[in-house]
């Protein structure tokens, strides 16, 4: 069955003092410039769509994708209409249905916005515009991957494995993995001496916003990210203190993290593993643009990002 999809292409529009600081900030954490303060769903980026390479929006990549997956019915677009109807070409020549909302406020705002406006009647795909090397095989693997599961859960959200991400390490430097018992699977590869896999976020989630009591949490989640507002860290800390000691402990499972984030967010939570890089692979800092792009040019003398996955190949 083929479901909607709503592309997150909100964001600052103007630079704040706190973007400055916080760039200074992230420059000493992880000797990186991140893109603070400026509009990144329309940061022009080189890529490849259709063996032609050049520079063009980032989220103009994975709305390509999107267009070309089996899974998908249609594309709402959240963000700056305006902006987005005149500097993104492929809109006009999707096959794919898309409609662009205006963006109205914070990330959570945002989401419920586009849902309202597409024809979900339950769950829906959310996707984020920075991630130009998804490829049509990975949306159509997730969506079928929490499509087996959505009668049981109403809030799925996408993760990749250490050893899934071994091929992109400069991507990540010194960005850290959340490190977790994998009692959902019964494989071993990759896990340390404490039986723990390495996992990151894969800015994938597969939702139905009537199933979740908590909305509200999920600005708070975002904000923590990249730990971007220590005070607001400190908070989530509050809400799980026996996850972060059995973490500390090396003891924390991943049905456990599950479990805990769904009474949090007062619904049915699951992780879902999913077997290729690209989507984890999102453009925060301008080294991610010069890596991103060697990358891109590298892989395009073998063989372009295609329906299998941009590292299937690898």
């Amino acid at each position: 069955m083929m479901v909607s999809a709503i592309l997150l292409a909100g964001g600052k529009v103007k630079k704040s003092w706190y973007d400055s600081i916080s760039k200074v900030l992230y420059r000493f954490i992880y000797n990186e410039t991140y893109l603070f303060g400026e509009y990144k769903p329309l940061r022009n980026f080189k890529g490849n769509i259709d063996g032609v390479i050049k520079l063009r929006p980032m989220m103009e990549y994975v709305l390509h994708s999107l267009d070309k997956a089996k899974t998908i019915a249609e594309v709402v677009i959240v963000g700056e209409k305006k902006r987005i109807e005149q500097k993104v070409g492929i809109i006009n020549r999707m096959e794919t249905p898309v409609k662009v909302v205006q963006q109205m406020g914070p990330f959570l705002e945002n989401a419920l916005l586009s849902y309202e406006n597409s024809s979900a009647t339950n769950h829906a795909l959310f996707v984020p515009s920075d991630i130009p090397f998804i490829a049509p095989a990975d949306i159509d693997y997730f969506v079928r991957e929490c499509q087996s599961y959505q009668r049981d859960f109403d809030f799925l959200f996408a993760v990749v494995s250490r050893r899934t991400l071994k091929p992109t390490t400069k991507w990540f430097r010194k960005r850290p993995y959340f490190w977790m018992i994998d009692d959902n699977s019964r494989g071993k590869e990759g896990a340390d001496k404490y039986g723990r896999k390495g996992f990151r976020i894969a800015n994938l989630g597969f939702a139905n916003p009537q199933g979740i009591r908590n909305l509200e949490l999920i600005n708070l989640a975002y904000s923590v990210r990249k730990l971007r507002n220590p005070t607001k860290i400190v908070t989530v800390i509050k809400f799980a203190r026996r996850e972060v000691r059995k973490y500390l402990q090396k003891k924390l499972t991943k049905k456990g993290m599950e479990t805990k984030l769904g009474e949090l967010l007062g619904t049915r939570f699951k992780l879902i593993e999913i077997k290729d890089a690209s989507p984890a692979l999102d453009i925060d800092a301008f080294e991610d643009i010069s890596i991103g792009e060697n990358l891109w040019r590298n892989r395009s003398k073998t063989k372009e990002k295609d329906e299998k996955g941009f590292f299937s190949h690898s």
